[in-house]
């Protein structure tokens, strides 16, 4: 071994992090006024959802594990769960490779997986609740409305400023 590896050791561990998060919601329930918002890939390998899921977000979906979730199942390689959209339940797999984002607004603690950015304060822009992935959800705008008021406020700190720059 060369070189210890920090990128990939983090992203594990930052991995590992939402899967005990998510394993202790699924056994005991979302403590105090904590809920989740979780982006994917949804053209990652291993993901499962609907057809017309699949055509309304081709690319990244954000979800909101709040008040309406069922049936949360926590594997070593990822979850599943069951969502409505416009009142019709939907059972999602989102492997955790497949995950690019996890922000808890109610003590403003996020991670940006997709370009390895640690934020204990994200900014709302780093996590993108403002792309309408809940238009048809009363949730997302209650959610969304929130937001706007109470924004957190902060910066979001990525890995590249601690790197060794080699030109």
């Amino acid at each position: 071994m060369n070189e210890i590896n920090y990128e990939e050791l983090t992203h594990k561990a930052m991995l590992n992090l939402i899967s005990d998060i998510l394993s202790s919601v699924s056994e005991e329930g979302l403590p105090g006024e904590h809920h989740f918002y979780i982006s994917f890939k949804t053209q990652a390998p291993k993901v499962s959802i609907s057809e017309s899921l699949m055509a309304r977000y081709p690319e990244e979906m954000t979800i909101v594990l709040q008040n309406q979730y069922e049936n949360l199942i926590v594997t070593p390689d990822g979850f599943s769960v069951r969502l409505s959209f416009n009142h019709t339940p939907h059972d999602l797999y989102i492997p955790f490779a497949a995950l690019t984002k996890f922000y808890d607004p109610s003590v403003s603690f996020g991670l940006v997986l997709d370009d390895m950015t640690i934020s204990a304060t994200p900014s709302p822009a780093s996590v993108n609740l403002s792309e309408g992935h809940f238009e048809d959800s009363e949730e997302h705008k209650e959610n969304e409305n929130q937001e706007s008021e109470n924004s957190p406020t902060g910066e979001v700190v990525s890995l590249e400023n601690f790197r060794d720059k080699k030109d």
